[in-house]
């Protein structure tokens, strides 16, 4: 994670680094990515950037947690245009972020990041796995409880609507994946995420 120096900066000056970062990571696998481009790109010095960051996987991290934070006002901000509505709000949502990995070219970060040598094939899953992590998304899912008709959800209470957060956010994470990792199949991708959404929503026992 960057350093305490590196947050104090100017948020114009993190922005130029952060869209240095995202434009070498997109363009190169882990390996290959150079510290000298990104330094010229975001006009800072090679010191400077090892006072901000430990490593070109700790500026990675950086990325990825500006994405998280980025996402979840998303998802915040379709919940309110949703009015409430959960499965609406997550339809919207996952509209909003393929539309927003598209025009950013997030899709080649997915795809240099999935294919190092030691990418966990789990790792939809590390959003849950450490307690920082599992403080912001308790966070984000109880600012979400508090904001969604809850009449329309069979939830008791805050830690059975985490539970079912959980499995959605998984079904989208999962989605997004497969959208970069398999391109010009977006109509169909797009279907399996709606059939596994409805799933969700509606169950599959037929109870005629």
């Amino acid at each position: 994670m960057p350093t305490e120096r590196f947050l104090k900066l100017p948020e114009e000056k993190k922005e130029k680094i952060l869209e240095a970062l995202i434009r070498e990571f997109c363009d190169e696998p882990l390996e290959s990515v150079s510290i000298n481009r990104i330094i010229r790109d975001a006009g800072i010095s090679r010191g400077s950037f090892y006072t901000y960051f430990e490593d070109k996987q700790d500026a990675l991290s950086y990325i990825g947690m500006e994405l998280r934070r980025g996402n979840d006002e998303s998802l915040k901000n379709c919940i309110c245009l949703a009015e409430g509505d959960f499965f609406r709000a997550l339809e919207l949502f996952i509209q909003e972020a393929w539309s927003y990995l598209k025009k950013n070219n997030i899709c080649s970060l997915q795809k240099n990041v999935a294919m190092q040598a030691n990418a966990n094939p789990l790792y939809v899953l590390e959003e849950l796995s450490s307690e920082g992590k599992e403080s912001r998304f308790t966070e984000l899912s109880n600012w979400i409880y508090d904001h969604v008709d809850r009449s329309k959800l069979k939830v008791a209470d805050q830690r059975e609507f985490q539970s079912l957060l959980v499995v959605c956010y998984i079904n989208i994470m999962v989605t997004a994946i497969e959208l970069c990792m398999r391109p010009g199949q977006e109509e169909e991708l797009l279907k399996m995420h709606n059939i596994r959404m409805r799933f969700l929503q509606e169950g599959v026992l037929n109870h005629e």
